[in-house]
């Protein structure tokens, strides 16, 4: 201002410089802190390389599984990396955390990168199955007692009930291309290459299961059995899945059977044999050659439908086949989308680690989760706010799986016949949301999948495109080191 004084300006001045530099004094600091922090990092980091966890007595034994050490010295897959090295790449690559990188690269079937809590006498394979671990040990054999096997090793061991997977297809040349994508490329992986030697298979169609008593009693066998599941009644194009979208569903009049429910005469009833064909009417010409090569589709009674009724059909016929076979030793029964593919090792791993609660728990749901709150607002255009969903969550339909006990209860008897018409809403996922909700005295435990092990996820979506099928795959087994 012209009318401020002089010596104002003076102290004005002096202040503002005094300020400034206080904070450059404080910013220094803040710099120095941080440089010396990823210091002492690095300088951790490389201590760890050359550090024999297994080799030292703690003061305190009581304190191993607060002194978890990751430790350098094996080497990962054929190049030669150690397995610290690998940790670094992978979280400058991926960018993800230490742990992340960690979990992930113990997960992979190359990696022997053992995971042990403590030393070598108090290694179990408790231990092994600890969500928490993320330890390795080094190559050291006299100072290894229980290293960990590879990945595929306990895809035979029975330490885990086995799973039915439904692979939602239907009649035409794409969905052809898909299940041919389907079979040579993780179908194939799983069950011709990362198997555990030829006295075990790792995944079996459930035409080949049930054909072979053998394979049904070494439990050791088929921890995975898949289906394809198509609808084998009465065609009718307009209800599947490529032209029922942006269709009022509610308005369709349907001239064919889409829903089957236990008991429902017109289904079949209590009579499982009834819920099956051997084969579809009018079915394509592709469709008949791959019949001919291929026996691993499941064709239901019900014509080909997506919203309407395919999932409960299927959970229906499942819950039956379980119900009356105790013997298969089928733990979870699943809906899987055709132009998906799992990380069965992914699964498998998730499983081992909470075996315990699965065994605790009856009444399992799980998949990708969608709450109420959430689909009830714009980003899902509302749909959950129709006064006709009755669950608080759902889970999306490219891979969702019940517990047999659960499936048992609410497809057959635990859920009256009323009130499962009752509950009917012709959204897919919603509906088997409902279903497993339709009652409300038993407490259903969810199971959440929406990420496992940082970026891992359970299954990869291709969008109906059997070549992004197969690329993504090819991609994704590379990622992994499959």
């Amino acid at each position: 201002s012209p009318h401020m004084k002089p010596e104002f300006i003076l102290i004005f001045t002096i202040c503002f410089a005094a300020i400034s530099l206080l904070t450059l004094h404080s910013w220094a600091n803040n710099d120095a802190v941080q440089n010396q922090n990823k210091k002492n990092k690095n300088n951790e980091i490389i201590d760890l390389r050359h550090t024999n966890f297994l080799s030292r007595k703690p003061q305190n034994q009581n304190s191993l599984q607060h002194q978890p050490s990751f430790c350098g010295k094996k080497h990962y897959g054929s190049q030669q990396f150690t397995c610290n090295q690998r940790v670094e790449y992978m979280c400058s690559r991926y960018h993800i955390s230490e742990k992340e990188a960690k979990n992930k690269l113990l997960e992979s079937k190359n990696c022997i990168c053992d995971c042990l809590w403590g030393y070598k006498e108090d290694c179990t394979y408790s231990s092994l199955e600890s969500e928490d671990c993320i330890c390795d040990v080094d190559n050291n054999e006299d100072d290894i007692m229980m290293p960990r096997a590879p990945v595929e090793k306990s895809w035979g061991d029975g330490r885990w009930q086995r799973m039915l997977i439904g692979i939602f297809s239907y009649d035409s040349m794409k969905e052809f291309e898909l299940r041919m994508a389907n079979r040579e490329t993780h179908l194939h992986y799983f069950k011709h290459i990362a198997g555990v030697g030829d006295d075990y298979i790792a995944i079996c169609s459930l035409h080949q299961f049930l054909g072979d008593q053998n394979l049904i009693a070494d439990k050791r066998q088929c921890r995975i059995i898949y289906t394809f599941v198509m609808g084998g009644g009465p065609r009718d194009d307009d209800l599947t899945k490529q032209n029922v979208n942006g269709l009022d569903l509610g308005a369709i009049n349907q001239t064919v059977k889409t829903r089957c429910l236990w008991q429902v005469p017109e289904c079949g009833g209590t009579d499982i044999d009834e819920w099956t064909v051997d084969a579809p009417q009018s079915p394509s010409i592709h469709l008949q050659e791959e019949m001919k090569t291929n026996k691993d589709i499941t064709f239901l009674s019900i014509s080909e439908n997506h919203q309407l009724g395919k999932s409960d059909t299927w959970f229906t016929y499942s819950a039956m086949l379980t119900k009356s076979r105790p013997d298969l030793d089928i733990r979870f029964t699943a809906k899987l989308d055709s132009d998906n593919f799992l990380n069965y090792y992914a699964l498998q791993s998730y499983m081992l680690r909470h075996k315990q609660r699965f065994r605790d728990k009856q009444y399992i749901y799980g998949g990708f989760v969608i709450h109420k709150e959430v689909c009830s607002g714009r980003s899902y255009g509302y749909v959950c706010r129709d006064p006709r969903f009755i669950a608080p969550n759902f889970m999306a339909g490219a891979f969702t799986y019940l517990s047999t006990p659960l499936a048992q209860h609410v497809y057959l008897n635990g859920t009256s016949l009323e009130r499962k018409k009752e509950v009917w809403i012709p959204l897919e996922d919603m509906q088997i949301g409902n279903m497993v909700y339709s009652d409300p005295s038993i407490t259903v435990e969810i199971v959440k999948h929406n990420k496992l092990h940082g970026s891992y996820t359970l299954n990869k979506h291709c969008f109906s495109d059997p070549s992004m099928y197969r690329r993504e795959f090819a991609k994704w087994r590379e990622e992994l080191s499959f």
